[in-house]
């Protein structure tokens, strides 16, 4: 037994250093649409730079997403961040880029720090989404900001 201690500190869990910080700035942005949800987060880059957006689309209820159909997505509101095309399509993506299943979508979109700035992003994304008798074409529209340091 030590001396000059009690049962309860004798006892106690060790301390346990601070949880780290999460890497994105914000939590992700979420938009409810008919038939889908979608969500993108906030980003953060250095000047010179490349990081990424990811936009993730999930079909609800008795949807799903259609993987023949390619999705769009075009970008405004950029001044301080360049990604390759303001208009992207998934069928000219590399995979590493974009991921689809009947259950939802990935959609990686680069971006690299010009400037320092902070760029309202606005995204336009066109997809496909089918039932049980019929598809159709959804528009969701999306924002987040992208903070060049």
């Amino acid at each position: 037994m030590h001396r000059g201690t009690n049962i309860a500190e004798q006892h106690a869990a060790p301390k346990q250093p601070p949880p780290k910080k999460a890497t994105r700035s914000q939590p992700a942005r979420v938009l409810r649409g008919d038939g889908y949800v979608a969500q993108v987060s906030d980003v953060r880059v250095a000047s010179g730079e490349t990081a990424t957006a990811t936009v993730e689309l999930q079909p609800s209820r008795v949807w799903k997403f259609n993987t023949d159909y390619p999705a769009q997505i075009a970008l405004s509101g950029l001044s301080f961040a360049v990604t390759p095309k303001l208009e992207l399509r998934s069928d000219e993506l590399p995979k590493e880029h974009y991921q689809a299943t009947s259950g939802g979508l990935r959609l990686d979109v680069p971006v690299v720090g010009k400037a320092a700035g902070v760029d309202e992003v606005r995204a336009k994304l066109r997809f496909g989404v089918c039932g049980a008798y019929s598809c159709e074409v959804r528009t969701a529209v999306l924002s987040w900001r992208i903070t060049v340091e």
